[in-house]
């Protein structure tokens, strides 16, 4: 029983590694500033999207200028995802890492090819003092 539980251990850890060097391959990661240069460069691409990761209540509390809110925990982010062209290139963070890597595996499932992660994430895009765009409350 032994030998199964580690066979078994060792196939678990060999598909976990597989998969992420998979995904890995569809994606790049940059820090806030790197991302703030990407987003400068590609603001009038129409095949750029800038996505925000985090939950609704807080992209409401301000978000990076022009970025879409996607949670990879609400049930709705699959079929945005499915809508949207997976050719195009997305960068995407969120307040710390757990939502972009979230969103990373949804994406990579979906076929999305150019993915940039911002690692660094929302709270030092503000300590940079960067621009932020709050909704307009009518």
């Amino acid at each position: 029983m032994k030998g199964i539980t580690k066979k078994l251990f060792l196939l678990i850890i060999s598909v976990i590694l597989i998969s992420e060097n998979i995904i890995s391959q569809n994606y790049r990661t940059v820090n806030s500033v790197q991302a703030r240069d990407i987003i400068k460069q590609n603001e009038d691409k129409e095949t750029f999207v800038i996505i925000d990761a985090r939950r609704k209540s807080q992209y409401n509390e301000g978000h990076i200028p022009k970025a879409i809110n996607i949670d990879p925990n609400n049930p709705e982010s699959a079929k945005k995802l499915s809508e949207m062209d997976t050719s195009a290139t997305y960068l995407i963070y969120c307040r710390t890492r757990n939502r972009i890597i979230k969103l990373l595996k949804l994406m990579h499932n979906k076929g999305y090819s150019n993915v940039i992660l911002m690692t660094d994430g929302w709270l030092v895009w503000k300590q940079h003092g960067y621009e932020i765009e709050m909704p307009c409350w009518e």
